[in-house]
């Protein structure tokens, strides 16, 4: 991403900082001009605290808001971010790798736009969505949840080694929280610090869902402090460059199917094929009485 290897350069020193304890002012985090970037990108900026880190998300390509009445463009940094953008944004921050879309859509509630990247995130092991009712969803307009960011931005990460504090840094996040590993580790990079309460503790606020201005802030800080995406691929799915078969069966049903090592879930519905294998180029189709 563009000025990433620079910024990164700063990042040992700022991640060093957190460690400590030590805030970091927004304006070092942009290069260390006492001077805001103007809002050359967004026309609703008026009031967000993170107005630098959401042009940040601008200049790298991450966000590009919604168009509106007479070509400006808006960002909305106080409405929540929906999963299907979290899809977007993750997958811009990877830089958009290639990435063919899969012949098996996992997801049962997924189309476009975003349909694609909201694949990517379950094929590199970012995102696992929910089993309901034997199919797997992604819920695409449903707010994250500070909590969930934390996992995602720590997959993103390549879910590195780092073993959580046996007290939370945070009073509302119990260590048998399903996501304290990632939050814990969120909180040591000094991307996130929550916020701060009159007796000098911390809260995290893990299932308040993330706004879009504090969104803009976690990615910022993590090109900031030097962490790259290290996601791979996940072997719960089948490979994205599987192409399906079209077959017509002994009943004159035409169905498609895939190699069998992909593992994936097939009707079982009598009178319906199920099983197949691939052997010396023709394929042989097994149907249930």
């Amino acid at each position: 991403m563009k000025h990433r290897h620079v910024r990164r350069l700063l990042g040992s020193l700022l991640v060093a900082l957190a460690t400590l304890g030590l805030t970091i002012p927004a304006t070092a985090l942009s290069g260390g001009s006492s001077t805001a970037r103007p809002d050359r990108y967004f026309s609703d900026l008026n009031g967000a605290p993170f107005k630098n880190e959401i042009n940040w998300m601008a200049e790298q390509g991450i966000s590009t808001g919604w168009v509106v009445a007479g070509g400006n463009r808006e960002y909305r940094p106080f409405e929540p971010v929906l999963r299907d953008a979290m899809a977007a944004f993750l997958y811009r921050m990877a830089d958009e790798p290639e990435f063919p879309l899969p012949a098996y859509n996992i997801f049962a509630d997924i189309r476009n736009p975003f349909m694609k990247e909201m694949l990517w995130m379950a094929y590199s092991g970012v995102s696992t969505g929910w089993m309901e009712n034997g199919v797997r969803t992604y819920r695409p307009t449903q707010p994250v949840l500070r909590a969930e960011m934390a996992a995602f931005l720590y997959r993103l990460a390549g879910s590195p080694t780092y073993v959580p504090p046996a007290t939370s840094p945070f009073t509302d996040v119990s260590p048998r929280h399903t996501f304290y590993k990632q939050i814990s580790w969120l909180a040591s990079t000094g991307i996130s610090t929550g916020w701060v309460l009159p007796n000098g503790t911390r809260t995290f606020m893990p299932q308040q869902p993330i706004l879009r201005d504090a969104m803009a802030a976690f990615l910022y800080r993590f090109d900031a402090f030097g962490y790259e995406v290290r996601v791979g691929s996940s072997s719960r799915y089948p490979s994205p460059e599987t192409r399906p078969q079209t077959v017509i069966d002994s009943r004159g049903n035409t169905i498609i199917v895939v190699p069998p090592a992909q593992n994936m879930d097939i009707d079982t519905t009598p009178g319906k094929c199920f099983t197949y294998q691939l052997e010396g180029g023709e394929v042989i189709v097994t149907c249930n009485p």
